[in-house]
């Protein structure tokens, strides 16, 4: 995988990593917990662990973002349909990193990984309607913002209260055609 930039870039997990992403999920609680259903205070090294070992079976993948040579965040394809030839597009960032474009950038270098080492023709990004910094993402990668999708992702909307599934727009990346 190539570097997103000078200062992130994006590499594989490797098993050394879960005590960093554990450490990243817990302390990004009140950012990720709305949007992504796993991220709760009980989140721990054996879930990071079981969640690096999963990226190994070539069934997603998943990077992590390396920002000054620390974990950062992930950012990876998933939800993969291997018939269809496309792929979730999915990322997070620990909030001490938020809001400086390393998601951004580390968006951009795997969607043209993706497009140059695979043979995916479709990207697709999920996010709850009321995630915009996700959004905002979505739409500095150049990603097509298809439509809104009912009942589509888990949301919780206070922490500690169990998620319900609410509305997400649907945004598309095609590979580049010939």
């Amino acid at each position: 995988m190539s570097s997103a930039d000078a200062v992130a870039r994006l590499r594989p997990f490797v098993p050394a990593d879960a005590p960093a992403v554990a450490r990243r999920v817990r302390e990004s609680l009140a950012q990720l917990s709305p949007w992504m259903p796993w991220a709760t205070p009980e989140y721990g090294e054996p879930e990071a662990a079981a969640f690096i070992a999963s990226t190994a079976t070539g069934r997603t993948h998943e990077f992590a973002i390396e920002v000054e040579g620390e974990l950062a965040g992930a950012c990876g394809l998933n939800t993969i349909d291997h018939s269809t030839r496309r792929a979730n597009l999915g990322y997070w960032i620990a909030t001490p990193r938020s809001g400086r474009g390393y998601v951004s950038r580390s968006v951009r270098a795997l969607v043209d990984w993706t497009f140059a080492e695979t043979d995916f023709e479709r990207l697709e990004i999920v996010v709850g309607v009321g995630n915009e910094p996700s959004q905002r993402v979505a739409e500095r990668v150049g990603a097509i913002r298809e439509g809104v999708l009912e009942r589509r992702v888990w949301v919780r909307s206070l922490p500690g209260v169990e998620p319900t599934l609410e509305s997400a727009i649907l945004y598309s990346l095609v590979r580049p055609r010939p």
